[in-house]
């Protein structure tokens, strides 16, 4: 009778690893389909993420629930064939429009913690050197113009937080990838 114990009890521990291994493996399969790596490059999300800082991205999210003001997402670039991360600053239907480098949505100036700087270029001369205002000592940029861009329903606005050393524009919600987790 003993052997037939111990050999219920060993039945009983393989099901169990069984079960344990099945299970490892679905949340496997389920972390590798709803979520994925990336490395940022380059400096347009400085402040908040530097060059070089591997995020994780949330793919599931917006099945579920459309992208916000706000949102940090990462999303294919066709243009370039490259995969960006930028900041939501306007949703679909919304109006973007850019006036010396201010940005405006719906006519009203955006006023988030990334809108210190204006959007423009730093000046530079023929052998890459800034140009300096000799009155005021400070760097030279020229500041950014944007006529109106009326997002469509399925059109977000984007760009980085580094203001100054970012651009991107209007992203299609089939091209957003997912939003970062932090």
């Amino acid at each position: 009778m003993k052997t037939k114990l111990d050999t219920a009890h060993i039945r009983d521990v393989k099901i169990k690893d069984m079960r344990i291994f099945l299970l490892i493996l679905i949340l496997g399969i389920i972390f590798h389909i709803g979520f994925a790596n990336f490395k940022v490059d380059g400096e347009s999300m400085e402040s908040t993420y530097e060059k070089g800082e591997r995020l994780l991205v949330n793919k599931i999210v917006y099945k579920f629930s459309p992208p916000e003001l706000g949102d940090v997402i990462v999303f294919y670039d066709p243009k370039d064939d490259t995969v960006l991360v930028k900041r939501i600053i306007a949703l679909p239907k919304d109006i973007v429009e850019i006036i010396e480098g201010v940005i405006f949505v719906n006519g009203v100036p955006l006023l988030d913690e990334y809108s210190s700087g204006l959007i423009g270029v730093l000046l530079v001369n023929a052998e890459g050197k800034p140009y300096i205002n000799w009155k005021t000592g400070e760097l030279v940029y020229e500041y950014s113009n944007l006529s109106k861009q009326y997002l469509r329903e399925d059109e977000y606005y984007a760009i980085g937080d580094n203001r100054t050393a970012s651009w991107f524009g209007i992203v299609k919600e089939e091209n957003i990838i997912g939003i970062i987790v932090d």
